[in-house]
């Protein structure tokens, strides 16, 4: 490119679209950084969102750290394409789901290789500034946070490379002519640097190496996009130059970390849904962690969570020849799942690739045999799809990893069947060796539930395979060929399947809380009713104790009137506690004195347990001497009128009747039940004595 084109990359042009993307990115960033917190802040959970939203401060969420590692170079030249690099960067934490980061990075880059049959060297010294957005995957990948991960990422943004550039002739180590940037001529000069856009994509971890929470271990893989055709020096203007960043760094928070980039949402919710019910029951905090179900994302059994399958389907080639471009193929896969999320599969497939087409007048036909291995790591999506976990549909998942293609093609006219061209073939009959080819699948697939045991599914499979080789056509044109494989097939859960790929994330988060909330109800239920039983508990042993004095008073009352009867003296308790003697002889003939008197509170007929001890006392004696039988007496105080107290008075000598046959069993034909009312009382004063019911035994 000579001097005038040059100057046609203007630093104020470029400088305006850079300085729009970074505005781009920010606004978004901060827009989408507001709206979560809003969302987050004000909704169920209250405002207290300190793990999504950072909190004020100045340096809060900040975080800087350093790296170093290697440079790839893609460019013309391919051969020992790796140099090195160091880099900084300083960033925030904008929630638990997305940061901002500026990048600084310095370093060289080389490539040797052949080109226009001269061994060439290609060297770039370069600087370059980029501004990114950070997206944590753990959500995706994970139902439960991990313990040893702090962060897994995907980066995106826009970037600006300063650079120089020369291409050198390895044979005398001078500068290939016409080549060349930020060099003069000779190449022994240095002039300005020029610069270039570019696009930064890559994938990042970030691991706790103490438990302070402010220092991490960071790995990164960046693939910086720049499509331009200077990075290796102008040597081939048309094939644009990329390059690569893989480095191994150390990072350090700054400030307070209010966001929690280490839990995942689901478990975040969680923990918010449990505090809450915490914080309005009774449940000690100390005990949510009792609360929380485990969830095995493994299990121990060395075939746990392994399956395997068979596949069929279709193929397609997708090359120079575009028409009937379908055959057929059929597959093995043997897989683990590492937890509901995440899976990771290998795959064998067999098959034939075909497609017909006319290319420079002639009808063509191209023919692949192929055999093809690939790893493959399998998403869930069912997350992004559905609202509630779906009931026949087992997983909705993505497919993507590496493979490689062992092929032989061959292409033939179809008017003669003449042999035109082939790779892994000397001749139309004639096969050799076959060659091999590295591919990219990607692709989407669905399984699906067959029966109740968990074990055996029907999954249906497309995958697109990336091999950008001019090849797998039989070497017809320059033309890349790719191919894709759609597939019906059956798979078996080899041991006990410990996850659940079915449930979504929200699901679990209903269960976990429900779990919760059932558990610390039943918590709350138990400890009311042990505080309810508590005083229960007490009164019945205090009651046990006053049953035994009762019992032993009711006998010591029994044996002390036998022995009164004996010596020719009867001896009763008046209300006052006082014993009064009555000798016999002043007793009328088969009359036994009033040995008991039952005094109740005003207006009542309850019976209190001093009153069930007098009455224990008559049914002792009753039982003892089958002959005797009971006259019982209901009187009343003076106060109100007479019909009512003539009324309340039978009814409480009909209470000590019934508690007298009920309960010890007398027969309520040995009973006679009298009603006083006012007529005989027995204190002139005193209410309290008056409110009685007289016990009379007779025989």
């Amino acid at each position: 490119m000579n001097s005038m084109k040059r100057q046609q990359y203007s630093m104020k042009y470029k400088m305006r679209k850079v300085i729009g993307l970074f505005s781009l990115i920010v606004l978004t960033s901060i827009t989408f950084a507001q709206t979560n917190n809003s969302n987050s802040g004000n909704n169920f959970y209250g405002n207290n969102n300190a793990n999504y939203v950072s909190k004020s401060g100045l340096l809060n969420n900040w975080y800087f750290g350093l790296n170093a590692g290697a440079t790839g170079m893609m460019g013309t030249l391919r051969d020992k394409s790796y140099s090195w690099a160091v880099g900084s960067y300083l960033g925030k934490q904008l929630n638990s789901i997305l940061d901002i980061q500026a990048n600084f990075l310095y370093g060289k880059m080389q490539a040797e290789g052949f080109y226009g049959g001269l061994n060439l060297s290609n060297d770039v010294n370069f600087m370059d500034a980029s501004l990114i957005l950070k997206l944590k995957l753990k959500d995706i990948i994970f139902q439960n946070s991990p313990n040893f991960l702090h962060e897994i990422y995907l980066l995106g943004g826009a970037g600006l490379t300063f650079y120089d550039s020369k291409v050198i002739n390895t044979a005398d180590s001078t500068i290939i002519p016409g080549t060349g940037v930020g060099w003069d001529p000779t190449g022994t000069i240095k002039t300005n640097k020029e610069n270039s856009l570019f696009i930064p994509l890559g994938m990042g971890l970030i691991f706790n190496i103490d438990k302070s929470g402010r220092y991490f271990l960071t790995t990164e893989f960046t693939y910086r996009y720049s499509n331009d055709n200077r990075l290796d020096g102008d040597l081939n203007p048309t094939h644009p130059t990329h390059y690569t960043y893989t480095s191994l760094g150390l990072m350090y928070k700054i400030g307070t970390n209010a966001s929690s980039a280490k839990k995942i949402i689901a478990d975040d919710v969680e923990e918010r849904v449990r505090a809450s019910d915490v914080k309005t029951s009774k449940i000690k905090p100390s005990t949510i962690n009792q609360v929380r179900p485990e969830t095995k994302e493994s299990g121990n059994g060395l075939l746990n969570n392994w399956y395997f399958g068979l596949n069929a389907g279709a193929t397609t080639l997708l090359s120079t020849l575009r028409d009937k471009p379908y055959n057929w193929a059929f597959g093995f896969v043997l897989g683990k799942q590492i937890n509901s999320k995440l899976g990771i599969q290998a795959n064998l497939l067999n098959g034939k690739m075909h497609s017909e087409g006319i290319y420079e007048g002639e009808l063509l036909e191209t023919n692949v045999n192929f055999t093809d291995v690939s790893l493959l790591l399998k998403l869930n999506l069912n997350d992004f799809v559905f609202t509630k976990s779906p009931k026949i549909l087992r997983e909705l998942y993505f497919l993507g990893g590496g493979g490689i293609t062992f092929f032989n093609s061959k292409v033939s006219n179809t008017a003669d069947a003449s042999f035109v061209s082939g790779v892994g073939w000397t001749n139309d009959t004639l096969k050799t060796n076959r060659i091999s080819t590295p591919f990219l699948p990607l692709g989407l697939g669905m399984s699906f539930n067959l029966g109740n045991s968990g074990r055996y599914f029907l999954t249906t499979e497309f995958i697109y395979r990336y091999s950008g080789d001019n090849k797998l056509d039989g070497g017809l044109t320059a033309h890349a060929a790719n191919y894709t494989y759609a597939s019906l097939g059956l798979v078996y859960n080899i041991g006990k399947s410990t996850v659940n790929t079915q449930q979504i994330t929200a699901d679990v988060i209903e269960e976990r809380a429900a779990s919760s909330a059932i558990k610390q109800v039943r918590g709350e239920i138990a400890s009311t009713v042990q505080e309810e039983l508590k005083p229960i508990k007490e009164e019945l042993s205090n009651q046990s104790s006053t049953i035994k004095s009762i019992q032993a008073d009711v006998k010591s009352r029994i044996d002390a009137l036998n022995q009164s009867i004996t010596q020719g003296v009867v001896t009763t308790r008046l209300p006052d506690g006082s014993m009064q003697a009555t000798p016999i002889s002043q007793m009328s003939e088969g009359a036994v004195p009033s040995i008991a008197s039952i005094y109740f509170a005003f207006n009542s007929l309850y019976l209190t347990p001093d009153m069930q001890r007098e009455i224990a006392v008559v049914a002792r004696m009753m039982k003892k001497n089958r002959r005797l039988k009971c006259e019982i007496s209901g009187n009343a105080s003076n106060v109100g009128s007479p019909d009512y107290n003539l009324l309340l008075s039978r009814k409480r000598a009909q209470a000590v009747a019934t508690f007298l046959s009920r309960e010890f069993g007398i027969d309520i034909n040995r009973v006679i039940i009298k009603s006083n009312g006012i007529t005989d009382p027995l204190a002139k004063n005193l209410h309290k004595i008056n409110r009685r019911v007289d016990m009379q035994l007779f025989w």
